[in-house]
């Protein structure tokens, strides 16, 4: 177990957002939350990374390393003044400044040619993998994803969706994504947390056990986890 939560909750001023959540992350397990917007999605993932405080409850972790989240954001959160180069080391020089630059991962990304180039001058799903590179580079036990890929086209989003499932593979990081897209939760997540619609509903959790599973993403298991998301999350709008 890499983190517990106990019956966490977090408020806005007065206005609760999440209330009374209980879960765990186990490593090298991969998760995905998906739900309506407004149901705290984007929220619990700022809450992991203590980006903000935790109103009610716990959370006890059970980490090796000094700084064991990395985060990525939906809108990529590049530095426009720094080239790829400087994006990428940014993510591990602040907590060890002698550490090697990560050839392999950027290698693996495709992101050699980019290297000196400039944010502004990338496509989305370059910018994308800058990100990713970012976040890796720190050898995170846990990484929290938010929307990464909502806004790639199709085909683009579907080389990213792979290329993390295999680092995640390699390398046997956690993963947490939120997304509102159920075909992506179904195609990269062990275990798949359905939020209410709203704080006084529960969570409902889906074992994905075939997403392992080789040509998954064209599998009779892989539409009927889709199908099974569907009809959850529409469950849950009409109670």
């Amino acid at each position: 177990m890499l983190l517990e939560a106990r019956n966490i909750g977090l408020l806005y001023g007065t206005e609760p957002v999440l209330r009374d959540l209980s879960f765990s992350l186990q490593q090298g397990k991969t998760y995905a939350c998906v739900g309506p917007s407004g149901c705290g999605k984007t929220s619990l993932v700022h809450l992991l990374a203590g980006l903000i405080p935790l109103s009610v409850g716990e959370i006890q972790t059970n980490f090796t390393c000094a700084h064991p989240i990395s985060v990525m954001l939906q809108q990529y959160g590049l530095f426009p003044w720094k080239r790829v180069e400087e994006n990428i080391e940014l993510g591990y020089t602040l907590l060890n400044p002698s550490a090697p630059f990560p050839t392999e991962l950027v290698h693996k990304l495709g992101l050699e040619p980019s290297l000196h180039k400039w944010p502004r001058e990338l496509s989305g799903g370059q910018q994308q993998r800058v990100a990713l590179a970012r976040a890796l580079a720190q050898h995170p036990e846990i990484l929290l994803l938010d929307e990464p890929f909502s806004a790639l086209d199709c085909q683009t989003r579907e080389s990213l969706q792979d290329l993390l499932k295999q680092l995640q593979q390699e390398r046997g990081f956690t993963f947490l994504l939120v997304t509102h897209d159920m075909a992506e939760a179904a195609y990269l997540a062990e275990e798949i947390w359905i939020m209410p619609p709203s704080v006084e509903g529960v969570i409902q959790r889906c074992e994905n056990p075939h997403m392992h599973s080789q040509d998954f993403r064209t599998s009779r298991e892989y539409f009927d986890m889709c199908s099974i998301l569907r009809t959850q999350i529409r469950t849950d709008r009409v109670t």
